[in-house]
């Protein structure tokens, strides 16, 4: 079984190969838990920029839930409030794939069994670092 160090490093450069345009973080956190954050690209991954549960969306950070962006919305595609584009989530499935690659899931949620290779996480941006359109 391979080390989430090297699972990053694997992840960082196929996103690269296959997203040459875009610049991506990859990260590990607490040996448990990979995150990927797209910190910028040619376009805005964001179809707009509403409010989000109450607060104004800057369109520079966004923690999404990659089960939501899984699923057709009829062209409305939201993950935790943030609409985005078509092409984002197509892009954005894409790094979904990537990203799980070297994971498996045996948990059971109804028993509070958790049996994953990581947690994934997927961002727009950081907390600390926008995202940017170059």
């Amino acid at each position: 079984m391979k080390k989430l160090t090297e699972i990053t490093k694997t992840i960082q450069a196929e996103l690269k190969e296959k997203f040459p345009e875009c610049k991506f973080s990859v990260t590990t956190k607490h040996g448990l838990e990979i995150a990927v954050a797209l910190m910028a690209a040619p376009a805005s991954p964001f179809a707009s920029l509403n409010t989000v549960n109450g607060y104004e969306h800057s369109g520079k950070y966004a923690q999404l839930n990659h089960y939501h962006i899984k699923q057709d919305w009829a062209g409305n595609w939201i993950s935790n409030g943030y609409y985005l584009t078509e092409q984002a989530v197509e892009m954005l499935n894409a790094v979904i794939e990537i990203g799980n690659r070297e994971n498996w899931d045996n948990s059971d949620l109804m028993t509070d069994y958790f049996d994953v290779n990581y947690y994934f996480h997927l961002n727009i941006g950081k907390w600390d670092k926008p995202f940017i359109v170059k």
